[in-house]
């Protein structure tokens, strides 16, 4: 893989996983509340503000995500799946997780963890992409290009499908 390959699948990482606020990631509505700098959400209870309990996994979501932003994939992987254990229905420990193993070459797993995803949110455009971009990181074009194409059909607004679907010459 070369360098610019390096920093293009690290800069579709950061909007994909990392930076749930920007237009351009790839998110789920059970991610939708999740603050991305791990800080915890007050809620209005009869006047007092109390802050909420942060749900299960949070803090090692957010250490999966900075490990994985410092290419710690190993401890991204680590972070990630214990927060996946903790809130096994959470589609975003999913998808960090996956992108994980995508780095560490373990497609196996990147293979069971995109499935549990699909199983748990459906076929999203967010989940397909990933996939996709897993695909075309083992040089399985045609696979990578079919769910690029299935992502946007899903959402024809997906920029980060769009961009990988160039990769793949669509």
């Amino acid at each position: 893989m070369g360098f610019s390959m390096t920093i293009r699948w690290k800069l579709f990482l950061i909007a994909a996983v990392a930076l749930p606020g920007l237009a351009a990631c790839q998110t789920t509505d059970t991610s939708a509340a999740l603050k991305s700098d791990g800080t915890t959400v007050t809620a209005s209870t009869g006047g007092n503000d109390a802050p909420v309990r942060p749900s299960p996994g949070d803090e090692d979501l957010k250490l999966g995500k900075e490990h994985f932003r410092n290419a710690n994939f190993g401890l991204a992987e680590k972070h990630f799946r214990a927060a996946a254990e903790q809130a096994p229905n959470g589609l975003e420990p999913l998808l960090g997780l996956a992108a994980s193993y995508d780095q560490l070459g373990r497609f196996d797993l990147a293979d069971r963890t995109y499935a549990e995803a699909v199983r748990i949110g459906g076929p999203t455009s967010a989940i397909l992409n990933n996939r996709g971009y897993s695909f075309y990181l083992r040089r399985d074009f045609k696979r990578a290009k079919a769910d690029f194409q299935q992502a946007l059909r899903k959402d024809p607004t997906n920029a980060m499908a769009r961009k990988n679907m160039a990769l793949v010459g669509g």
